[in-house]
């Protein structure tokens, strides 16, 4: 009896009554059957939207470099540095191979060097005129930095952690020659870049021994015209070029020096101070003046010798550790010129079309076969509520 009170109570309020549905494939292919036409239109459409895409979308040709970065490592300085009172960064601080090939000075450098705002915003360009065109705004004309941005979009840079490698990526629409020209000149001013900014600490502590060491040559150059006189006698007394504060400023002094890369360290310098030397030994002077400033000469020339040894020892040292610890990078696979463009893959665009399109045509049959069995549930319920208001 409840059970029939509340049959009535929802025939009255509108609501359709549901028996318990079993699944029957069968029955799904009948459906399928009988709305065939669904699914073929669908996949139809789904078919044509594909191959008009293909044939309308522009080729994108895709060129890539894989690099290796080199460099980079953690070294251990002499102690000549312990003392200097001037603070070093860490090796920490070192620029990247990947934020480089990341980076928005990277990308407006290829922009400048390529001249690619023409090429990448071609349609605000006038090429008759060679100028940008002139219905545009001041605020409508693209600057490098909107190149810089659009250009990102083109560029992918990618780390293999397992073998440590970069993949270097550039897809450009329509011209093959243009991604190569603009991978091959990424990696070149990657290159420059890493160069520019690679600071480190060894790179610092030897461009401090090349100045140190370019000192002691003066106070070598003051010297020997200082023993030129002595032993023409135009002087008796001679004077202390080397003292203790010329040795200890060489340590104290600040790294406020400009890189020079033709510095060229004076080989045989040994063989070169004790040139000079013996020809003052040779002499017969025994007057105890003479021996005594002599040995004022031998002295000092003794301490520039080691003071250059051990500069020269250092400056070697400082080298090797530069080379360690600067960045850079091995091209393994350099960019090379698309014979193919890499998009729009046709063959997948159409697999995925035909499965898309199957898949949506089922289910638009199942829905309108739903939406037909709903209409006439609703239409047979209203029927009968009619029949009993009349009855």
């Amino acid at each position: 009896m409840e059970e029939k009170s509340i049959d009535r109570k929802s025939e009255k309020l509108g609501y359709p009554m549901y028996e318990e549905d079993e699944i029957d494939l069968y029955e799904l292919w009948v459906v399928l059957k009988k709305r065939f036409r669904v699914i073929l239109l669908t996949l139809v459409i789904f078919i044509a939207g594909a191959v008009a895409y293909v044939f309308i979308a522009p080729p994108v040709y895709k060129t890539e470099a894989v690099i290796f970065p080199i460099g980079g490592e953690k070294t251990n300085l002499p102690s000549i540095l312990e003392g200097l009172p001037v603070p070093l960064p860490s090796v920490a601080d070192k620029v990247t191979v990947e934020s480089v090939l990341k980076s928005r000075t990277l990308r407006e450098r290829v922009i400048e060097k390529l001249n690619l705002m023409p090429v990448l915003f071609k349609d605000l360009w006038d090429e008759s005129r060679n100028t940008w065109r002139q219905d545009l705004e001041p605020e409508d004309i693209p600057t490098i930095l909107d190149g810089a941005e659009l250009l990102e979009d083109l560029i992918s840079v990618s780390s293999n952690k397992k073998t440590g490698t970069i993949t270097f990526s550039v897809e450009f629409p329509e011209d093959p020659h243009m991604a190569y020209k603009i991978a091959q000149v990424s990696l070149e001013e990657a290159y420059k870049i890493l160069n520019e900014k690679s600071w480190s600490l060894a790179k610092k502590h030897r461009i401090f021994l090349e100045n140190q060491i370019k000192e002691v040559l003066n106070k070598q150059k003051v010297l020997e015209e200082v023993y030129l006189k002595f032993i023409k006698g135009e002087i008796k007394e001679v004077p202390i070029v080397v003292d203790e504060r010329f040795i200890s400023k060489i340590f104290k002094e600040s790294l406020n020096y400009e890189n020079n890369d033709k510095f060229d360290i004076p080989g045989n310098l040994k063989q070169n101070l004790e040139r000079n030397i013996p020809i003052a030994k040779g002499m017969n002077r025994n007057l105890p003046e003479y021996q005594f400033n002599y040995q004022k000469l031998q002295w000092q020339f003794e301490v520039l010798k080691n003071l250059l040894s051990t500069l020269f020892q250092q400056y070697q040292i400082a080298k090797a550790n530069e080379v360690k610890e600067s960045v850079s990078f091995q091209i393994i696979d350099p960019p090379y010129i698309p014979q193919k463009p890499a998009k729009p893959k046709k063959a997948l665009i159409l697999a995925v079309s035909f499965v898309s399109g199957l898949f949506t045509g089922i289910f638009l049959a199942f829905f309108k076969e739903w939406l037909n069995n709903a209409r006439k549930r609703y239409s047979e319920n209203v029927e009968g509520q009619e029949n009993e208001s009349v009855s």
